[in-house]
């Protein structure tokens, strides 16, 4: 079996009902269908290019499924980028995958048409939100009559690519990699979770990550794929999700701490009714204990976290209610090996940290024209090796501790920085928190803090120190604090560290 299959299981389950909710607008399965035949038959007469990846540039909604499908149906590999990403990074990447079509949106017409001068030449662009409008998204009956949905099915006597997407790693550190997902990685990922959790059609689920990004691309699949309904959203806006809570009765929500966060933050959190909501999960960073239970306190639901990596298609361990501890994000997903190895490659004993190392299953092919990069991620063994830190347990359950380039050695002493981070979030008036490592004279390295405060609140170093001094050992406390409007983040809402190094190293 293959995703096409899934596809097609998908829309049998539908029929004419509606499906996605993109912002006001309802389509129902058999208008996707058509639209996706409708994809099908323009890429397999456009696309010329010799290695058939199609770039898809588009936001959280309805266009995005034909378009990923409708590549996978015409026999190409679908590659969602970030839509915005500067033209010169897109550029590059478009060269990267060699892709010649590019499947977008025309607010996003001024970086396409900056292409050539940035380096691109020779790629088109397909203005979905145009060409789809003017036919009706499907509705119009000529359009139907063309494209019948009968024509996937047969479209299954042809072998699928052995890769079924490629998605692009964060490029946070250097250049962004193209991580090549298969059909079978995907599947095994999808099924492992249903293991955990049951999606199906009496659920809506609330799908308002990027779908770029592997979280988003799962949880989008998790319903997809289960018959439920989805309630796509092109930009995270607190007021609008909340509305979808209370009027569209959303009973499932897999997003980001972040967005936990801001949704606390908004006076219409009050006034919105939970009672449908069956099932809060977590994921694509560490959830601070203080936040969780401020989502408790208001909503009366608890959410869970789970731990993944897009090189593993993403989800690797992930809590349910009976099995959940404080500070794990969970047991290991069926089929999922892992193992803990210090700097040497030695395996360390269960609960001590070191590099969190995975394999199984869902692991990746590797990345995209990148041999050398994908040696160093999967040794010999088939490990994946993650860059993030933590220990099992002698029960299964995974600890994370953070990312093992973020380690500050402090006297020869491991400061974790998410130890010092949740201590400080514990303060009613930090709304948002990162540590740094920085040089220091007497002991090598010590942390620093950047700290946005809440709304009509007062923080200052004296108060946030007193704070700490009841939490943490004396050298675990920040030397130094700077109290910020923000703190950069990627589209995923993942706080930049690289960046606040830089931000740093400019102030000294």
């Amino acid at each position: 079996m293959d995703v096409r299959h899934k596809f097609l299981e998908s829309l049998d389950k539908w029929g004419d009902e509606e499906t996605i909710l993109d912002e006001g607008r309802r389509y129902s399965a058999s208008q996707l269908a058509r639209v996706t035949v409708w994809m099908r038959n323009r890429l397999r007469a456009e696309d010329d290019s010799e290695t058939g990846n199609v770039a898809i540039l588009l936001p959280t909604c309805a266009a995005f499924i034909p378009a990923f499908y409708g590549s996978i149906f015409a026999g190409k590999i679908p590659v969602p980028i970030n839509p915005t990403v500067p033209a010169a990074e897109l550029a590059w990447m478009l060269d990267h995958i060699g892709a010649r079509i590019v499947l977008t949106a025309a607010p996003l017409r001024p970086v396409v048409e900056a292409l050539p001068a940035s380096g691109a030449q020779g790629v088109r662009a397909m203005y979905l939100d145009e060409e789809l409008g003017q036919l009706g998204f499907g509705a119009k009956l000529a359009m139907a009559l063309q494209c019948r949905p009968s024509k996937l099915k047969a479209a299954l006597r042809e072998p699928p690519n052995e890769t079924a997407c490629m998605l692009f790693s964060s490029g946070t550190t250097g250049k962004p990699k193209a991580v090549m997902l298969s059909h079978a990685a995907l599947i095994a990922n999808h099924e492992a979770i249903r293991l955990r959790y049951d999606f199906g059609p009496r659920d809506t689920v609330l799908c308002a990550l990027p779908l770029f990004h592997s979280f988003g691309l799962c949880v989008f699949h998790l319903a997809f794929w289960s018959g439920a309904r989805i309630a796509m959203h092109r930009k995270f806006q607190p007021r609008a999700v909340l509305r979808d809570i209370q009027n569209e009765g959303v009973t499932i929500m897999l997003v980001v701490p972040q967005i936990y966060q801001m949704l606390l933050r908004n006076a219409d959190m009050a006034k919105t009714d939970w009672s449908r909501m069956r099932l809060c999960l977590s994921g694509g960073g560490p959830a601070a204990a203080a936040l969780r239970e401020d989502f408790e306190r208001a909503t009366g639901k608890r959410y869970h976290q789970g731990y993944g990596l897009t090189e593993y298609s993403p989800v690797v361990a992930l809590e349910t209610p009976d099995r959940a501890r404080e500070g794990s994000v969970g047991p290991l997903l069926p089929g999922v090996e892992a193992c803990i190895l210090d700097s040497s490659g030695k395996t360390l004993p269960l609960g001590q940290d070191g590099e969190i190392c995975v394999r199984g299953p869902s692991a990746m092919s590797g990345y995209y024209k990148q041999p050398e990069a994908t040696r160093a991620m999967i040794d010999a063994e088939g490990w994946i090796h993650t860059g993030d830190c933590g220990h099992l347990d002698s029960d299964g359950f995974l600890y994370v501790s953070g990312r093992a380039k973020d380690i500050i050695i402090v006297a020869g002493e491991n400061v974790h920085p998410l130890e010092i981070e949740e201590a400080l979030l514990a303060h009613p008036d930090v709304a948002e928190a990162a540590v740094i490592g920085v040089p220091d004279a007497t002991h090598g390295e010590a942390p620093y803090a950047y700290v946005v405060s809440a709304p009509d609140s007062a923080l200052d170093e004296k108060i946030l120190k007193a704070h700490l001094r009841d939490r943490l050992a004396p050298y675990k406390i920040p030397k130094g604090f700077s109290i910020v409007g923000e703190l950069p983040k990627n589209a995923l809402g993942k706080i930049l560290k690289t960046n606040l190094k830089a931000l740093w190293e400019q102030s000294v």
